[in-house]
Parts: C-alpha cells; sequence; structure tokens
C-alpha cells in the first residue's frame, strides 16, 4: 500500500484574500484526502508536529475561521461542520509518520531541494517542517525502504506541477524510535522524493510496475491497473479518474502466475505486462491476441468456460497473458504463463 504524507500546509485554511477559488480548492482537496483515507487504498501520515505547526502559523482550521470564509465567500455546497469533521478525521485517523518510519528527528548543516517546494504557509513553521519531513523520508528511502510509493510528500500546492524533488542533505544526527534502529552519522543524503497535491496527481506519480511487483492481493493488483488505466488516459489527452476504469476481474491465482512467470524480474518486462493489461482493457492491438486452443493442432477448439472464452495475449516472446473473455464483454485476467504453457486457470 502505497504511503502519502500530508505536510501540515495541506491542512491550513488559506488566507482569505487568496480568494474564493483558492478556499474552494482547498475544500476539494480536504474531501479528497479525506475519502482517500477512508478508502484504505493509501496510508496517510502526518507528524507529530502537524497540530504545533499549525497553531503557530494561526492557520489551523478552526470552526470559527472556517465559518468567516465560507461566509464571506457566500459558500453553500459544505457545511462548516462537515469539513471540521473532515480535518478531525484527518488529524486524528492518519498514521504517524515518525512511528511509520522509525525515525523521531533528525539534524543536519546542509540542505537544498530542486526544485525548490514552497508550503501554501509563508511562516516559518511551514518551511521548517517541510524541510524536515523531506529529510525524514529521504532517509527512510536510502537506508530503510528503497520502495518510492511509500515516500510521497502532499503539499497544498505544487510549483509548476513538479512531481518530484531532489533532496541533497548533509545529515549530521538521527533520532530513531527504537533503539535497535542505527545508521551511521554523517552522512550526506542525495534522494528524490515523490510530490503530489491532490489525488490526481498522486496517482499519476505512483509507479504502476512497483505496485504490481509488491501486490499482495487481488484488490492492490486491481489497484495497480487502475493506475496504469487513468495515467494511459491522462497521456492521451482524456480526463479520467480509477472509478472510470473499464470493469474487469482479476482471478484468484493470477497474481501468483505473476510471481512464478519471471515478469516481474525486470522493469522491462513488468512494463510489457501492464502496456498488454491495457491493450485488454482498450481492445488495441488486437494481432497480439489470438483464441486459446486445447492443443496446438489446426482443428483444435477454443478453450471455453460455460459461456466464457479463453484468449491468449503475446506479453513478449516468453511470456502470454491468459484471459477469460467473459460472455458480458468484462475480461478476467487469469495467468501469466511461459511460452509452452497452454493451460488457463477456470
Amino acid at each position: 500500500m502505497p504511503r502519502v504524507t500530508l505536510h501540515p500546509g495541506v491542512l491550513a485554511v488559506p488566507d482569505p484574500l487568496l480568494g474564493r477559488n483558492s478556499f474552494e480548492e482547498y475544500l476539494r482537496k480536504l474531501l479528497e484526502w479525506s475519502s482517500i483515507l477512508n478508502a484504505n487504498w493509501v496510508a496517510l501520515c502526518i507528524s507529530l508536529r502537524s497540530h504545533e505547526v499549525l497553531a503557530a502559523s494561526n492557520s489551523y482550521p478552526n470552526r470559527e475561521d472556517l465559518s468567516k470564509s465560507f461566509q464571506s465567500f457566500g459558500i453553500r455546497e459544505y457545511s462548516i461542520n462537515d469539513i471540521a469533521s473532515v480535518v478531525t478525521f484527518i488529524l486524528t485517523k492518519s498514521m504517524a509518520l515518525e512511528a511509520e518510519t522509525g525515525i523521531q528527528d533528525a539534524s543536519w548543516t546542509k540542505f537544498q531541494c530542486t526544485p525548490p517546494i514552497h508550503s501554501a504557509g509563508t511562516n516559518d513553521p511551514f518551511h521548517d517542517e517541510l524541510t524536515r519531513l523531506l529529510v525524514i523520508l529521504s532517509i527512510h528511502l536510502r537506508h530503510l525502504d528503497r520502495n518510492r510509493s511509500n515516500h510521497v510528500l502532499a503539499v497544498a500546492t505544487r510549483p509548476n506541477n513538479v512531481s518530484e524533488a531532489a533532496v541533497h542533505a548533509d545529515i549530521d544526527l538521527i533520532e530513531f524510535t527504537s533503539a535497535t534502529t542505527h545508521v551511521n552519522t554523517p552522512l550526506s543524503l542525495k534522494e528524490s522524493i515523490i510530490i503530489c497535491d491532490d489525488h490526481l496527481s498522486l496517482v499519476c506519480a505512483l509507479d504502476e510496475c512497483e505496485l504490481i511487483s509488491t501486490a499482495f492481493d487481488q484488490e492492490s493488483v486491481a489497484r495497480s491497473i487502475r493506475i496504469a488505466w487513468v495515467k494511459e488516459s491522462i497521456s492521451a489527452g482524456l480526463k479520467a479518474t480509477m472509478e472510470d476504469t473499464p470493469p474487469f476481474r482479476i482471478g484468484n491465482e493470477f497474481l501468483t502466475s505473476v510471481r512464478d512467470s519471471g515478469v516481474l524480474s525486470s522493469t522491462g518486462k513488468t512494463q510489457k505486462l501492464m502496456s498488454t493489461i491495457l491493450d485488454v482493457l482498450l481492445r488495441r492491438n488486437l494481432q497480439k491476441s489470438h483464441a486459446l486452443r486445447r492443443d496446438s493442432g489446426g482443428a483444435s477448439c477454443t478453450v471455453r468456460r460455460g459461456t466464457d472464452k479463453a484468449i491468449r495475449w503475446d506479453i513478449d516472446y516468453e511470456h502470454h497473458l491468459h484471459v477469460w473473455d467473459m460472455q458480458n464483454g468484462i475480461p478476467e485476467f487469469a495467468s501469466v504463463v511461459p511460452h509452452h504453457i497452454m493451460d488457463i486457470p477456470s
């Protein structure tokens, strides 16, 4: 499951001088993060200092400040109580970054972020906490967990829609939550952290190949496919969300077959698998597919499961994707097999 850390600026009430559009964007993103947290497909984290930073910057989203903006801009689509409840939900249900990473704090003598990532607030507490979060995520990425989808930082706004930040820091000291964890210091870090500011930018920043490689059940496989479909649609100039993905099913043996086939052994092979899955959903490159037959004989009949027909898609010369083309038109991804295997799980 990908992990996203929310910078406190995401929760900070924007200055009313920024106007109605800024406040409505703030509300939209708040509701999106709450929906993501509730759907439980991403692990949301906040730092233990979030409350302190929001208080120090006088931007904690309390009912009084929310009420002023609601009245000033004539907001009728949402209720003040609902938005206040959403903030409370995010603050209380998100996991603590320090507990998740095992890093309580760190100190550094040099820090550089390219391009510069500015939070919504202009006060020092926002800037200092942004730097601290980037340092903690970089340490964790370098020494404890190389899965980049676990190191996504959500900010209030992204300058120039930047999707990654290159962090260079000289670390003097690291304070871990456990006495058994140790990393030699001082050390110099150079890492790249994924940056997003809403649901769509998060989806576009995630690596579907990495996600399917670390999938642990049918739903996590399906999620990696939906993310790949959204990114493919956006690259084609279309508006898309994960809910718009064409319907499909994941067979009970699909994930096991993917792992056993060897297609996850290299990024190139995994990319070809995801591309073939998209071919199925988009019904493109049909020349790569043909009916799966019981044997190699020319007169052999097509394999069927009741009214469902088995289709064999070429991933490359070595590997093939076996799919049930169900009577209702929905594909069921059944298995990934080497070239000589003609079976398909029923």
